[in-house]
């Protein structure tokens, strides 16, 4: 949906900054005890809640931006440009933050699915529910944006709306879902691509089931490889320390990133939104 918004095929969560609100919300908790005493008062993780609130940040600084800016491009640079801001106060954190904090900031940001549980299932559950029904009332819109934004006018499409939806749709399910996962920033780039070059058509009718599928089986492969081998760090570095297990999100940049580019020296056409 991004990726049609700004028909640019590297439109993705992490490009718009929405991952970086939310990433930089968790990082606040997980560096500054103040804010984590604070989101503690809720009944649930706080790192949860954390990333809903940066969720809602990114939402309100790409909403304003949205129906401020009248070209998409620029929405998309401006928002670009917030992401660096979130990931330069973060690194900041980071460097004057504790070993144990680090190594925990760190595996939010590669992506494990350790921290899922049993318990976990419901919310997940209707997180997906809402999301899957709010893209299918979107399928048509997304369609007349494939030629354009005037072609879309010229239809009766109200532009504006249609991308504070898009925007508010992808928000909350990036904000409520990276707290309980952390950071798979490959798969909303590597899915969609790989789904235009499965169906050879751009219609969102066909186009978003195929990426919601191919997502979940790059996530499933990179967690099976991931529960099956494992990294000697005491090999690579030397060092005594047990064996630790392949981070899903390294596993899931490794396969996908290998898949694109085995995909274009095949001859695949360019990609375009159309």
């Amino acid at each position: 949906m991004l990726q049609t918004l700004f028909r640019n095929i590297l439109a993705s969560p992490y490009t718009t900054g929405i991952s970086s609100g939310v990433l930089f919300a968790v990082t606040l908790v997980i560096f500054i005890e103040s804010v984590a005493q604070l989101f503690s008062i809720f009944p649930i993780d706080e790192k949860i809640v954390a990333g809903w609130c940066g969720g809602i940040l990114s939402l309100i600084i790409l909403l304003i931006i949205a129906l401020r800016v009248k070209e998409i491009n620029g929405v998309l640079i401006v928002a670009l440009l917030f992401s660096y801001l979130f990931t330069g106060i973060s690194s900041y954190l980071v460097a004057n933050g504790e070993e144990l904090s680090i190594v925990e900031y760190y595996m939010f940001m590669i992506g494990n699915l350790t921290r899922v549980n049993i318990h976990n299932l419901l919310p997940l559950t209707l997180i997906t529910l809402i999301f899957v029904t709010g893209s299918i009332f979107l399928i048509k819109p997304l369609n007349a944006l494939l030629f354009g934004e005037s072609y879309a006018r010229s239809f009766g499409l109200d532009v504006k709306k249609i991308r504070v939806l898009i925007l508010l749709l992808t928000s909350f399910v990036v904000g409520a879902i990276v707290p309980y996962l952390g950071l798979m920033a490959f798969v909303g780039i590597a899915a969609p691509y790989m789904a235009r070059v499965v169906i050879k058509t751009s219609d969102h009718r066909w186009l978003l089931p195929t990426t919601m599928l191919l997502g979940i089986i790059l996530m499933l492969v990179a967690h099976l490889i991931s529960l099956k081998y494992w990294v000697p760090i005491h090999y690579l570095y030397g060092i005594n320390r047990p064996a630790q297990v392949l981070p899903v999100g390294s596993i899931l940049q490794i396969i996908g990133g290998l898949l694109v580019i085995y995909l274009v020296y095949k001859g695949e056409k360019s990609i375009r939104i159309q």
